[in-house]
């Protein structure tokens, strides 16, 4: 067993079920979770429909192509599983989320995230801990960058509009309450922050929320992005992987 999965199981027996179910979908192969092999490297449930799956197809195209024209070029190949339904999703450690990013090798959608924004936003994290050379497959995020950046940066790679500018200008005009940066930092103060603010209960379909939380960090990172460039974003990456702590770089 190599040493990134032994680590792994020993966080899923001191945690739940979700996570057990993601250390499956993790760990052993599509197939054996009961996943159909659509084309390489992507995995849909066995009840999507001819027509969805061939629509699918079409979404992962998209999102490759996002990917490459916003980084240069894409480095990372994860393996992307698809759920057309709540039931299989559950299963391979999903929930209210839309999508989630298990690693920097694997991908899983709800039916809620079969759309290109959503696979383009988490394959955005793929890309950048395959070239921040994420350790553990990047299961653990990266301590060198913020979670903040992280997300923003998948925001606007994304173009997820319930993620925009727009919804920025929203809580803006409405006066809404927001995080501050330095509490979003790493990914457990994300997700207390998402929790807090009503960005998970948006994401799984309750009426009257919207993403404050993701909205920030895209805000941040769109500008900054806007003045810098790819290059600009290329350089933070090199930096950082050279030593440079990220405030510095940034």
């Amino acid at each position: 067993m190599r040493p990134r999965y032994g680590l792994f199981l020993i966080l899923v027996f001191l945690t739940g079920c979700t996570e057990f179910n993601r250390a499956k979908a993790y760990l052993l192969p599509p197939t054996v979770i009961g996943l159909d092999e659509l084309t390489p490297k992507v995995y849909v449930n066995k009840e999507m429909s001819i027509a969805h799956r061939e629509q699918f197809t079409g979404v992962v195209a998209e999102a490759r192509r996002k990917i490459t024209d916003f980084y240069g070029g894409t480095f990372s190949q994860p393996e992307i599983l698809a759920c057309s339904t709540e039931e299989c999703f559950a299963a391979i450690g999903g929930g209210k989320p839309r999508g989630v990013n298990l690693s920097k090798s694997k991908l899983i959608l709800s039916p809620r995230g079969l759309t290109v924004p959503i696979l383009t936003h988490e394959w955005s994290h793929a890309e950048l801990r395959t070239r921040m050379d994420a350790k553990f497959d990047g299961i653990f995020g990266m301590n060198s960058i913020p979670t903040w950046f992280d997300e923003g940066l998948a925001v606007v790679v994304s173009e997820e509009p319930t993620h925009s500018e727009k919804v920025w200008d929203l809580v803006v005009a409405q006066k809404m309450a927001t995080p501050r940066l330095e509490d979003l930092a790493t990914l457990k103060d994300w997700n207390k922050a998402a929790r807090q603010f009503g960005d998970v209960d948006c994401a799984s379909g309750v009426p009257g929320k919207i993403h404050v939380v993701y909205a920030t960090a895209g805000h941040e990172v769109r500008n900054w992005y806007r003045r810098v460039g790819r290059e600009g974003l290329l350089n933070l990456i090199e930096k950082i992987k050279s030593g440079e702590r990220f405030e510095r770089a940034y």
